[in-house]
């Protein structure tokens, strides 16, 4: 059933279109009053124009403010850098005296003539970890054999001020 007789009601809300078109004219208003505000905004701030007037003024007028400009501050030092409290040749004399203790060490078939360890000392003198990175494969059984015995290494007597990293190649053959 269709009501024909009577007029049919609008909403009293306004349409897609016209919402458009408000926001449309507003953000144009508002990028206009954006602009003029920019072009007609003062370049320098008043106290600035007072500091640049004429010295002269009239007798019983007070003197202009002015401000000093800001002061820059100078760069901080450079840090000195510490000087290494180790003395390399002999942290090389110490490893090389244990050294005689890896050949303890059985050599399997297929092991490496050469490996490269990262020995990291603590500031005590005890080993903290053993990273073997030979080029070839190694035998688990060398590389345990080889890891306990550097763990057991004691370097009291260098007096270490902080951790240290070695990094040495030892020769198996």
């Amino acid at each position: 059933m269709v009501n024909r007789g009577r007029p049919r009601l609008r909403s009293r809300r306004p349409s897609v279109k016209a919402v458009r078109k408000r926001r449309g004219a507003a953000a144009v208003i508002l990028a206009a009053l954006l602009v003029a505000a920019f072009w007609l905004w003062p370049e320098a701030p008043r106290a600035e124009m007072v500091a640049n007037a004429p010295a002269e003024a009239p007798a019983g007028a007070a003197a202009p403010v002015v401000r000093a400009p800001p002061r820059k501050r100078p760069a901080p030092p450079p840090r000195p850098v510490p000087a290494p409290s180790i003395d390399e040749a002999q942290l090389r004399a110490a490893v090389a005296s244990r050294a005689a203790d890896l050949r303890a060490c059985a050599l399997p078939p297929g092991s490496p003539p050469q490996i490269p360890v990262r020995l990291r000392l603590a500031a005590a003198g005890v080993p903290k970890t053993v990273d073997l990175s030979p080029p070839d494969p190694i035998p688990s059984t060398l590389a345990d054999c080889l890891r306990e015995r550097m763990l057991a290494w004691r370097f009291t007597d260098l007096q270490l001020a902080s951790d240290v990293d070695v990094l040495v190649t030892f020769a198996l053959r």
